[in-house]
């Protein structure tokens, strides 16, 4: 058979990629029933894709928070929004829960197919995907930052294989289009520009630092490649519908410390006692373990992306699973080219038969992997969501969407305040009501600033002057969780306040006046 008839029969067969490819996508959906679906910013990530098609372009301003109308808006994830809409529109909460997983497991695949290409055994490159995907579980939710751990991979790995070689100056330009991708499917592209920077900075501390002229010289010719490359995919990112606005706004987000400390808790250092955060505490635990007990010589550019992660990974849980995509090749690396483990190994594959040293124990010349199978996987799993039964739904724990159908069944357009994790679903589901629903406040912390954060939480608190601000804001209804200052301060007055239902999860009030009472 010449080498054209075995690649087009190599291109028809099912490889160990595929059925990791398709292990991984069913074993992430097995959270699409737990916390994947119940994302605070699922509901107005779709409704901003509805927005856009009812005035027929970008967003701008603010129109589903009616105490912060006509704020400013930076959309960081438009391309991703109407991804993810198309799918609702397709097979409902089915289809977004597959799309998800496929982006994941697609991420997963080109780790497992990295590893096995430059020289892993297919069971320590399947452990690596493994981990990786341990590593990622507390990052299973529906929402656009998926896009991100695929784009980190494709950036991450280009850099990495071009610094020894593998890569080679034409398929770096492939660096321009995955930013200008990224750009607008997710405000996580600046990580790109941070790994893009690293791989820089190592070519040109070589350059100039290399004992070797032979070294400098090649590193000169790398920095050289990756100057030219590097600020083309820069360019490449304004391309967006606010330009440079955009680095802007997301810099701005990721810097701003009431943001990073007193909001969301995926900003917040990681909780290594939270559920799935061991799987990322022993991978910290275990690259610097493996780093001590390495011998040879690392890719100098991965080393550094992950030494560099490890503090946005030890300072943001957000970063932390990003950190795992970045460093699972260097940590493979290491095992590898771990002399003792080396030894260790091939002293315990005497205990088993030659067919399992085989199987298990000995290297294989690797050949690039098909993909046809996964592909053809991928696009069946999503076609069928609208036939399938339910795989997708909310957690009451995270998300009541039952008992928030049922506050909005009772709302005739009164001004409400609720809990922010509920302002994405309520605007998601309140959109078709004959009068549009409009939320009090959403997770979008950087649309309405500081002082609306403060004021909500003032609310919720039942602090002094609570009562003022809800002057301000004329509300008429509550929609909030039972086991709250702010529910024991109202069910105290029902001379003021008409409690309409309760259950475990919300407690909806009715004011039984026109104006605001003073308690």
């Amino acid at each position: 058979m010449d080498a054209c008839s075995e690649r087009n029969s190599n291109r028809w067969r099912i490889g160990i990629a595929d059925f990791l490819f398709v292990f991984f996508t069913c074993a992430i959906m097995q959270s699409a029933t737990m916390r994947m679906m119940d994302d605070p910013g699922l509901g107005w990530h779709l409704r901003y894709a509805d927005q856009m098609v009812e005035q027929g372009g970008f967003v701008y301003e603010e129109a589903f928070c009616y105490p912060t109308l006509n704020n400013k808006v930076v959309m960081r994830a438009w391309l991703s929004d109407l991804i993810l809409r198309a799918a609702y529109d397709w097979g409902g909460l089915n289809a977004i829960a597959v799309l998800i997983c496929l982006v994941l497991a697609v991420t997963l695949r080109c780790i497992y197919c990295r590893l096995a290409q430059e020289g892993a055994h297919w069971s320590l490159a399947a452990l690596a995907s493994y981990l990786a995907a341990m590593g990622l579980s507390p990052s299973y939710v529906a929402r656009p930052n998926a896009v991100s751990f695929l784009g980190v991979w494709l950036v991450a790995d280009l850099c990495q294989r071009f610094h020894v070689g593998r890569a080679s100056q034409k398929q770096l330009w492939f660096l321009v289009p995955i930013m200008l991708l990224w750009t607008n499917m997710h405000g996580g592209f600046l990580a790109g520009i941070v790994l893009i920077a690293i791989a820089w900075s190592v070519e040109a501390f070589l350059w100039v630092g290399a004992s070797e002229p032979a070294d400098r010289q090649a590193a000169q010719a790398r920095l050289h490649c990756l100057t030219k490359v590097g600020f083309i995919a820069g360019l490449a990112t304004l391309v967006n519908p606010n330009g440079i606005g955009l680095h802007l706004w997301s810099f701005a987000a990721v810097t701003d410390p009431f943001i990073q400390t007193k909001t969301t808790t995926e900003w917040l250092p990681p909780d290594f006692g939270a559920a799935g955060m061991f799987n990322i505490e022993r991978l910290l635990l275990l690259l610097p373990l493996l780093a001590a007990t390495c011998r040879s010589r690392l890719n100098w550019v991965g080393l550094a992306m992950s030494i560099v992660w490890i503090h946005f990974a030890i300072t943001s849980r957000r970063y932390s699973t990003i950190w795992v995509v970045i460093m699972i090749p260097t940590l493979c690396e290491m095992t590898m080219k771990n002399p003792w483990l080396i030894r260790m190994m091939n002293h315990l594959g005497q205990w088993f038969s030659e067919d399992v040293q085989k199987s298990v124990w000995r290297q294989t010349a690797a050949r690039p992997p098909a993909q046809l199978a996964s592909w053809i996987f991928a696009i069946g799993a999503f076609v069928i969501t609208p036939w399938l039964p339910t795989l997708a739904a909310h957690n009451p724990e995270h998300l009541p969407a039952t008992s928030l159908d049922r506050f909005l069944e009772l709302n005739a357009g009164e001004p409400t305040f609720h809990c922010i994790n509920w302002g994405g679903y309520l605007t998601w589901h309140g959109w078709d009501k004959p009068t549009r629903f409009q939320t009090w406040i959403d997770d979008r912390t950087d649309v309405h600033g500081a002082e609306h954060m403060k004021k909500y939480y003032r609310v919720m608190n039942a602090e002094p002057g609570w009562q003022s601000l809800l002057e301000e804001t004329n509300v008429e209804m509550f929609c909030i969780p039972p086991k709250t200052r702010l529910a024991y301060e109202l069910s105290r007055a029902p001379a003021l306040w008409d409690e309409l239902f309760s259950d475990d999860f919300v407690r909806v009030f009715r004011r039984r006046s026109n104006s605001v009472a003073q308690q």
